[in-house]
């Protein structure tokens, strides 16, 4: 958290502040096991990768199932960022210090990045953005109660 205070400190003070986002994706049709279980693997494996070099940045937004969420929030011994996943809710992720865990409908998501794509003027966009893919399943995804 002394991170995200830092960074507050400085919007506080006037300074002008760029939002810089790295995305990583998934190819879980690579396991044999597809999905969410597979998704733990490459997610520790990315958190890992991002805080040895160094580049790992003040915040973690995903993964959304609870059993790639727990193997990530498990990692306390190095991973001190604000992780926010828009699902986790399985009583593995419960007490978690680092983990906000939302639940907004897929089209209430979608219109956020949307907007948020579509504003001019905003100091933490550099370029404007003109597409944008949203997936949604039409199955329930939370079903593991792990």
């Amino acid at each position: 958290m002394e991170v995200v205070e830092k960074d507050l400190n400085t919007i506080r003070q006037g300074l002008n502040v760029t939002l810089r986002a790295t995305y990583y994706a998934f190819n879980t049709a690579l396991y044999l096991t597809k999905g969410c279980a597979s998704s733990t693997c490459e997610g520790v494996e990315v958190l890992k990768k991002l805080y040895y070099d160094g580049t790992m940045g003040c915040a973690i937004l995903g993964p959304t199932c609870t059993y790639a969420t727990f193997q990530m929030v498990s990692l306390e011994t190095i991973l001190e960022l604000p992780m926010i996943s828009a699902g986790s809710f399985g009583l593995s992720c419960d007490f978690k210090f680092n983990l906000t865990r939302v639940l907004p409908p897929a089209r209430k998501i979608s219109s956020f990045f949307l907007a948020f794509w579509s504003s001019t003027g905003l100091s933490t966009k550099l370029h404007r953005w003109e597409t944008a893919y949203i997936y949604k399943k039409g199955v329930h995804s939370e079903e593991c109660f792990w």
